[in-house]
């Protein structure tokens, strides 16, 4: 009998950085298969990077049921799940799977045994213990038979609730602003505007490509003396918010007063990058 060569090193390394990037290449997973009946020195290599490493068989007439044969020790510290019980159970995962992430799931798996490539599948589980769902982005790729046919799936797994959770509240941020019955537009430092509201066409007439690439000097009236603008930016540049009632032109020409904030914008580091102008037609 042929005795298996343990992982050198250097392929140790490679794995390392293969899944911290979570790339779903066929070299990865045949290191996953040799890591998998290798040593637990190998085993703790997989157990601490910051994915869940999985293998699993493939059944044609049912996507989701595949026998498990190995996960890797971060599924516990993601879903409070141990490894081997999804080894003993192979419908668990199915059954932590939210209801309303099963047909994606389905389509994804079953292109693959018609297109037996890579994919990327996002879901939601349900954690062990919370009982809340925890979003999954997860990287797949087939494992052939020597017919090329899909018998199996290597996949590394990771958690992305947080960037979800961030995408999901600047989706709302954004209809917010999108629907909110005050104008709103914002500038970079320069005053060159590089976002206008709805609100902003329909009071000024300007479009939202004509607005872009400009300043808001095409809103000027001619009713303000110098200093009134000079204070302004003498304000908002020094980090201030600036309050006050401001005449306006629209592109029709027609003067109109507006209850303008404008407020400052800072990055980590506390420097301004943009202003948002809000206005209210009074």
């Amino acid at each position: 009998t042929r005795r298996r060569r343990p992982l050198t090193l250097g392929q140790i390394k490679a794995l390392t950085i293969l899944v911290g990037m979570a790339a779903p290449a066929l070299e990865a997973a045949r290191l996953y298969e040799q890591v998998r009946q290798n040593d637990k020195q190998h085993r703790l290599v997989l157990d601490n990077v910051d994915e869940v490493v999985y293998m699993a068989g493939a059944a044609r007439d049912d996507p989701l049921n595949g026998s498990v044969l190995f996960v890797s020790g971060r599924v516990e510290r993601i879903l409070g799940y141990e490894p081997e019980e999804f080894i003993r159970d192979s419908r668990l995962w199915m059954s932590i799977l939210h209801p309303d992430d099963l047909p994606t799931v389905v389509e994804v798996t079953r292109t693959m045994y018609s297109n037996p490539q890579g994919a990327i599948r996002e879901y939601r589980v349900k954690h062990k213990v919370t009982g809340e769902y925890r979003w999954m982005e997860d990287r797949v790729v087939p494992k052939l038979d020597e017919a090329g046919r899909m018998i199996g799936i290597f996949g590394v797994a990771r958690d992305v609730t947080e960037r979800k959770q961030a995408e999901a509240a600047l989706k709302k941020l954004s209809n917010a602003v999108e629907q909110t019955a005050d104008n709103v537009f914002i500038c970079n430092r320069d005053g060159i505007i590089e976002y206008v509201n709805p609100a902003f066409e329909n009071l000024t007439g300007y479009t939202k490509e004509e607005a872009l690439g400009q300043t808001s000097k095409i809103l000027k009236s001619g009713k303000h003396v110098p200093r009134f603008f000079e204070k302004l930016w003498e304000t908002i540049l020094a980090g201030y918010v600036f309050r006050a009632v401001i005449i306006n032109r629209k592109k029709n020409g027609e003067l109109y007063y507006e209850e303008k904030t404008i407020t400052p914008l800072k990055d980590e580091r506390g420097s301004i990058t943009h202003f948002v102008s809000t206005g209210k037609d009074i």
